[in-house]
């Protein structure tokens, strides 16, 4: 499970930043048009294209680092539950009496 989640956090995080860059690139590209013809309605489409674009990239690395945050507490979490039950066992093992086989040697 926490390999997973890793793995969508890395792809979360790359795919929200092509589309970012693809969503500001087309408005980089709208810029051109838009200083020959002054618009005020292609100025507000630009500066909407410009904040989206911004707006794509850091809330994909928010979700893909809290991706990356689940999976790495799941994994500290299970190491810790192992550690647990192995020092449950070992103190077990230590307070049972040893019980004398009358066949070993």
């Amino acid at each position: 499970m926490q390999t997973l989640l890793k793995i969508l956090g890395f792809v979360t995080i790359f795919i929200g930043i092509i589309a970012g860059i693809y969503v500001i690139s087309d408005a980089l590209s709208l810029y051109a048009s838009l200083k020959g013809a002054p618009n005020p309605y292609m100025e507000q489409v630009y500066l909407i294209k410009i904040v989206a674009g911004g707006a794509i990239i850091l809330s994909s690395i928010v979700s893909g680092m809290l991706y990356l945050s689940f999976g790495i507490v799941i994994e500290l979490l299970d190491s810790l539950n192992h550690r647990i039950i192995m020092f449950l066992d070992a103190l077990e093992k230590s307070k049972k009496p040893k019980e004398d086989d009358d066949f070993s040697y």
